[in-house]
């Protein structure tokens, strides 16, 4: 389902509609798609209402603004745009408008900074929070990619007062490079400082709360299987999408690329992701005990249905319950499904044990589900 499509279907629910997307990647959808659903909605451009955050209103300002042009009982729709300048207390201006009933009302966000201050009305479902990745592929898809992130991220640590933009693209490159591998915020300051630039964990850990905002990186939990709760250390940092990624490191390697594929693909179908291990106690040559970790790439959990994701570059049909990535999802001791993403193009098939083995033609495409 698209963004138009979700939105559509949102339509008359009395919820603000936020939309998250990278800075510029949703202005084409602002100015033309999102008023062309709407005009097929009945809704059109003369009973659009559009708001400027930016400027600075207040939530009174806001209010008198958007009643003063809603002049009667007919359906209107209502854009705010640059909603990341939003206070909480605006945000809840708009929600009273929504809620009233013969007004849609849609915000622009280009900083994850307003999850925080809609989390509230997102709790009560009077707002409803969506992120467009076919957007951002698009937008850092385009010419003169390279140069729209170096103003993003130089942009990003002005507004944070970081001093070192540079450093912080370097990290960027760092995290394109290295996804899918466990980060700490201590390891990442040591090996950054390794590479040449010196960098505090006080600063990395700054930098990524503004990159994550900004919404150039995401964040993946490690889940510890036998304990069923996430740990805040390691964590996966992946770019926020593929076309970024080639952008920021284009010979960063097949997996990453792959894991991130396979990342995107589950955000797209409103899966949440997790980086699941299982701590296990294993014996040396001279038997005493060593303790020692079960890892796969990802915990995929959709509504009460979860399945664990391992991608593996190939798999052989005939040796398959005897590689190593087989057996070690099978010493996971839970009933959930279990997924090994490879390269080639072929039906879905099972090994002996029960292990589902797709294509990444198939994974990525979103038809596992449904």
């Amino acid at each position: 389902m698209t963004l138009s499509d979700r939105l559509a279907a949102g339509l008359g629910s009395g919820a603000v509609q936020v939309i998250l997307g990278v800075r510029g990647s949703l202005s084409g959808f602002f100015d033309q798609e999102l008023p062309g659903r709407l005009a097929r909605a009945g809704v059109d451009r003369p009973r659009l209402v559009v708001v400027d955050a930016a400027a600075g209103p207040s939530a009174d300002q806001l209010r008198r603004t958007v009643l003063s042009r809603l002049t009667d009982a007919g359906r209107y729709g209502v854009i705010v745009r640059h909603g990341e300048a939003l206070a909480e207390d605006a945000m809840g201006v708009l929600c009273g408008i929504a809620s009233r009933g013969g007004a849609d009302v849609f915000v622009e966000a280009s900083d994850r900074s307003i999850e925080r201050v809609a989390a509230t009305a997102a709790a009560s479902g009077r707002a409803a929070l969506h992120e467009d990745s076919g957007s951002a592929e698009a937008f850092w898809s385009g010419r003169g990619a390279e140069l729209r992130l170096e103003e993003l991220v130089w942009d990003t640590a002005r507004k944070r007062h970081l001093r070192n933009p540079g450093r912080m693209l370097e990290l960027l490159r760092y995290f394109a490079r290295t996804a899918g591998e466990p980060h700490s915020v201590l390891s990442v300051a040591d090996e950054m400082t390794r590479q040449g630039h010196p960098v505090s964990d006080k600063t990395v850990k700054s930098m990524m709360r503004a990159l994550e905002d900004a919404m150039l990186i995401e964040r993946v939990p490690s889940w510890d299987i036998r304990a069923r709760s996430f740990r805040r250390t390691p964590e996966r940092i992946y770019p926020s999408a593929v076309s970024l990624a080639s952008v920021l490191g284009p010979q960063a390697g097949l997996k990453p690329r792959r894991l991130l594929e396979i990342l995107r693909a589950m955000r797209s179908a409103g899966c949440t992701a997790a980086s699941p291990f299982l701590s296990v106690v294993g014996r040396d040559k001279g038997g005493r005990a060593v303790r020692g970790r079960i890892e796969t790439d990802f915990l995929c959990t959709r509504g009460s249905s979860s399945m664990y994701v391992r991608y593996e570059e190939a798999i052989d049909p005939v040796t398959a319950d005897r590689a190593d990535a087989v057996r070690t999802m099978l010493r996971i001791p839970d009933l959930f499904d279990k997924v090994i993403v490879t390269e080639g193009e072929f039906a879905p098939w099972r090994t002996r044990r029960g292990v589902r083995v797709v294509s990444i033609g198939d994974f990525a495409g979103g038809r596992l589900f449904g």
